[in-house]
């Protein structure tokens, strides 16, 4: 399933354009029954964005393409199961020219092994023969699951933040969990600069791969207060790719992975393990190589398990998401992660927003 950017005109959307969802555009009720075809995002003008609204179409096949489900201008969520045994593509993608875009709330999920290594999950990207770049993008918030090779990426991004996504690929075949960039530059592209990954929850089962890829162009990128655990035991997996010379990052630091499986294994490919990465670089003097303790991470729960897990409070002080998953504020010690531990005791009945919790109990079919 996929939003793509439309080449025509440059319309203004409004809330009043777009209409109520279909019921089976409600959070947690869509399925691979219920895939809709492939819809236009308008390119916005601006600092507005703008989004084919969930709805806008009617349900197509398995395998067919969908709309974003929550930009700035459409304000529901949608899960999404992204098609047919050995599909390949992008179930959320973003092309063209895009300012100021929110992509957030959405759980885009496939079942394990049916995506194939060709398939994506969510991508910002170019994708067309022109000159293409997103300024100011925001992916945050989403569940996505066993989507293919890349299960969120970028490219041709500036000032964009990437935070609180809740990341798991039990494939059989290695992943990348974020990946800025996700693909080559066209030409008259705009480069990647100044990209945010942090508090993101990756879990990756055997088949390993990479946690989190940040470089190609650019300087001012960050890194900070992810946790990622894996059970791969291969050697070649790496916590995480950084291409550029390393003036070109401002903050790499309270990051916790968990490779117990894999000796052999870099925190950072082509740079050793933590110690020697730390040594070299000066980065990631707070991170951690313990397990995250993650409460139940082969069923996809990356929340904390106690309030004793190591990520619980070890978040950076200062830089990271002041929101946590559920869009609700965190303590002053923030934890490593998307989830922020006591956060449910809290506002767990939804009485404080008005709703109940993002993900209490949707469980996909």
């Amino acid at each position: 399933m996929s939003a793509t950017a439309d080449r025509g005109p440059i319309p203004t959307a409004s809330r009043a354009a777009i209409p109520a969802p279909a019921p089976w555009a409600i959070p947690g009720r869509a399925t691979s029954r219920h895939a809709r075809p492939s819809a236009h995002l308008p390119r916005p003008t601006g600092s507005a964005s703008a989004a084919a609204a969930p709805g806008r179409s009617a349900p197509g096949p398995a395998g067919s393409t969908a709309p974003v489900g929550r930009t700035r201008d459409a304000s529901w969520a949608i899960t999404l199961r992204a098609g047919a045994p050995g599909t390949r593509g992008v179930s959320m993608v973003v092309h063209g020219e895009h300012r100021d875009l929110l992509i957030e709330g959405n759980e885009v999920w496939e079942d394990v092994d049916l995506a194939g290594q060709g398939c994506w999950g969510i991508a910002v990207d170019p994708g067309y023969g022109s000159a293409e770049g997103f300024i100011g993008v925001t992916i945050r918030g989403n569940r996505v699951s066993n989507t293919g090779n890349t299960l969120i990426g970028v490219a041709a991004c500036q000032q964009c933040v990437i935070e609180n996504n809740v990341i798991v690929n039990a494939q059989s075949y290695g992943a990348t969990a974020i990946a800025a960039p996700d693909r080559g530059l066209g030409t008259g592209d705009i480069d990647q600069d100044n990209v945010v990954i942090r508090n993101n929850s990756i879990f990756l089962g055997d088949g390993g791969g990479t946690g989190i890829k940040l470089g190609g162009q650019g300087d001012q990128h960050s890194v900070l207060s992810n946790a990622i655990h894996t059970t791969s035991a291969s050697s070649s997996f790496n916590c995480f790719r950084f291409d550029l010379p390393l003036v070109s990052y401002d903050t790499i630091d309270h990051n916790i992975c968990h490779a117990p499986s894999a000796p052999g294994a870099e925190w950072v490919d082509g740079y050793g393990d933590l110690a020697s990465w730390t040594a070299t670089s000066g980065f990631d003097g707070s991170s951690s190589t313990g397990d995250p303790g993650f409460a139940d991470p082969a069923a996809g729960d990356l929340s904390a398990a106690s309030d004793n897990a190591a990520m619980v409070d070890q978040g950076h002080p200062t830089l990271s998401s002041p929101i946590e998953v559920g869009g609700f504020p965190r303590d002053a010690a923030p934890d490593v992660g998307a989830h922020e531990w006591g956060v449910d005791g809290i506002f767990g009945d939804g009485f404080e927003s008005g709703t109940t919790d993002a993900w209490s109990g949707v469980t996909p079919p």
